[in-house]
């Protein structure tokens, strides 16, 4: 799995991608740097994961808009991918079992930037839970089956 970046400075510019990089801490440590310059900064890989849990396997897609959330400083840019869990999860209103899916997704699937303890799942449910939300308010439309790229 390779890592990118992608840099959007502004309505009506043309987004910048940037890398392969081999790692995520390669591509969140070269991110932190152009964030600088300022921008909306994601990383990024060349493989469709879901955005709640991180698995590789995603059969959903939710359509979103772009949100920035200044509580969690995290943010986002437009549809978001899930997998069967945790498409399941969130048609049955199951915010805890989605949060907590997605905290132990972090650990699993992840970037491996935070240490695995209570006080780092602690501040992870917080944040996630928080990005959630935002997530809800952000949807535009109804649910869908994602529909593979062609090539």
């Amino acid at each position: 799995m390779k890592y990118y970046l992608t840099i959007n400075k502004g309505k009506g510019e043309p987004k910048e991608v940037h890398g392969p990089y081999d790692t995520h801490r390669q591509a969140f440590t070269a991110g932190q740097a152009l964030a600088e310059d300022g921008g909306m900064v994601e990383v990024h890989t060349n493989e469709i994961i879901c955005d709640f849990c991180s698995k590789p396997s995603v059969k959903w897609t939710y359509p979103a808009a772009d949100f920035v959330s200044l509580s969690t400083m995290w943010g986002s840019a437009g549809d978001w991918a899930a997998c069967n869990a945790c498409h399941d999860l969130i048609e049955a209103g199951d915010r805890k079992g989605l949060t907590a899916r997605s905290v132990d997704g972090y650990f699993k699937y992840g970037p491996n930037l935070l240490p695995d303890n209570t006080t780092t799942r602690a501040l992870l449910n917080r944040e996630i839970s928080l990005l959630h939300t935002v997530f809800m308010e952000a949807r535009t439309g109804e649910v869908h089956p994602e529909v593979p790229p062609r090539g």
